[in-house]
């Protein structure tokens, strides 16, 4: 009885390693994607800035 419960947690154990893992890194991943589009909403908000005041020193 004691080997076929080791046996059930040695298999559960890395699956739920496995899935936290996915999770953490889908997390990371997503936290990645929001930066990167928060730069490239920043950079335009500035670019178009610096356009309007191109534009108004002409």
């Amino acid at each position: 009885m004691e080997l076929c419960s080791a046996r059930i947690r040695s298999d559960v154990v890395p699956a739920g390693a496995a899935l936290a893992d996915v999770a953490i890194n889908g997390a990371a991943n997503i936290a990645i994607a929001s930066a990167a589009a928060a730069i490239v909403i920043f950079e335009s908000f500035f670019i178009s800035i610096f356009l309007l005041e191109l534009e108004d020193k002409r």
